[in-house]
């Protein structure tokens, strides 16, 4: 980290965490993702796991304000795909908006800002994998399912389905980038 420039590390004084700047952090990111598609596959494993438990304490934290949030962007991304199913590329952007906005409204309800600006941080990053990936029929039918189901665990509470739900659903997309590398 401190090649990155994240640490600053004094002899006999220790390492510190250097001013925190999230553009950096996208610049080194997208780099990354670039230049080796295992790098990328590296991140989505990273947020799998982050992002499942995030959305498991989400199922604790969360306003009702928070769940309407969330379960909005969710009902919004299935209503554009049903509305243009047969024409997703068409949609493509609008459909990757709304799974950002659903995911970046669990990082915010989880309640932890550092976790919430990892999520806005990767998030130009994944976008550009995303949208070889976003207008296929059939994954984005199953991330509608995924989201729902989501929204419902956390709607009831249930923080350990939350959790296993999410990680599933990060499966899945880290499934489908590791189909596309070959």
């Amino acid at each position: 980290m401190t090649q990155l420039g994240l640490l600053n590390t004094r002899h006999g004084g220790g390492s510190y965490i250097n001013y925190f700047d999230d553009a950096y952090l996208k610049s080194i990111l997208q780099y990354m993702t670039v230049i080796s598609d295992d790098l990328l596959i590296d991140l989505v494993q990273m947020r799998k796991t982050l992002e499942a438990e995030a959305t498991g304490l989400a199922a604790l934290n969360a306003t009702e304000q928070d769940l309407d949030t969330i379960e909005h962007f969710a009902r919004e991304r299935e209503q554009l795909y049903l509305d243009h199913r047969n024409d997703l590329k068409a949609v493509r952007t609008e459909l990757n908006d709304l799974d950002y906005a659903f995911h970046k409204s669990i990082a915010e309800a989880y309640k932890n800002k550092v976790f919430a600006a990892f999520i806005a941080s990767i998030h130009s990053t994944i976008t550009a994998h995303q949208n070889r990936v976003s207008a296929r029929p059939d994954l984005a039918s199953c991330v509608n399912d995924d989201h729902r189901a989501i929204v419902q665990a956390l709607r009831a509470r249930d923080a350990e389905k939350a959790r296993a739900l999410m990680y599933h659903h990060m499966q899945s997309v880290e499934d489908t980038l590791s189909e596309l590398k070959h």
